[in-house]
């Protein structure tokens, strides 16, 4: 009798050792989904800020150069100036409607994942270097919630922008498929890769990875320099809300 309430007593604090270890667990992961969501958070006011500087700043300042020579009455051809002044304010508002887009979640809800991904495309397009295939099973408009929709669009976002700056890719291929019961987002690239060993804390992997797991979701990528980078997210389907 006394051999068994010893271990009765060991079992429990087994059990109790396990809870506490998967307590911590929980909580490391929480932390690491939020520190991501804060990663994230700062990256977007990052890059909002280099289009404000870069873009929009760059052109209302080329305007109020013109209209000071209008003013002044140093332009050579009045009506042109102002003609070019009305065209960049044009382009100006352009931008800051591009950029207004990018940042409005809401807009996911309401129009799906076609069209904001379609826009995506437009813009990697204009190089005019870079062929790029969508494949979309159209039944998944109905099938995913607006959360799983914002997710996709954000990982596709954030990949796409990866490679329109650093891959130098000629074909880009992404893929959104139902395989059962879950969803399978593939985006493909036959441009420069890259060593994972060398990139693998990079906020925009460790956001994609994250945007995953927060759907109980998983990340696999396969690269190497010179190879093209494939990277595939499963994630669980559920009844869209």
């Amino acid at each position: 009798m006394p051999v068994r309430a010893i271990g009765v007593v060991h079992d429990i604090t087994e059990m109790k050792k396990l809870e506490a270890r998967l307590r911590r667990q929980k909580i490391q992961k929480q932390q690491e989904i939020s520190q991501a969501i804060i990663s994230a958070q700062d990256h977007i006011c990052n890059e909002l800020g280099k289009e404000l500087h870069d873009n929009v700043n760059q052109i209302l300042a080329t305007v109020n150069i013109l209209l000071e020579y209008v003013q002044k009455d140093e332009c050579g051809n009045r009506e042109d100036c102002l003609l070019k002044s009305q065209q960049y304010i044009h382009s100006a508002i352009e931008e800051i409607r591009k950029i207004s887009k990018t940042l409005n979640t809401s807009r996911i809800k309401e129009v799906g994942l076609i069209k904001p991904v379609e826009e995506i495309i437009a813009t990697i397009k204009l190089n005019g270097l870079t062929e790029v295939k969508f494949e979309y099973d159209s039944e998944l408009e109905q099938q995913l919630s607006g959360e799983q929709k914002l997710m996709l669009f954000r990982i596709i976002q954030e990949q796409t922008n990866n490679i329109s700056k650093y891959a130098e890719a000629g074909k880009v291929l992404i893929a959104v498929k139902r395989k059962i019961n879950s969803i399978h987002l593939l985006i493909q690239d036959n441009g420069r890769g890259f060593d994972m060993e060398q990139v693998k804390r990079g906020i925009g992997l460790a956001n994609i990875r994250n945007r995953a797991e927060t759907f109980n979701g998983s990340l696999n990528i396969i690269t190497s320099p010179g190879k093209g980078c494939s990277i595939e997210v499963m994630v669980p389907l559920r009844d869209a809300k």
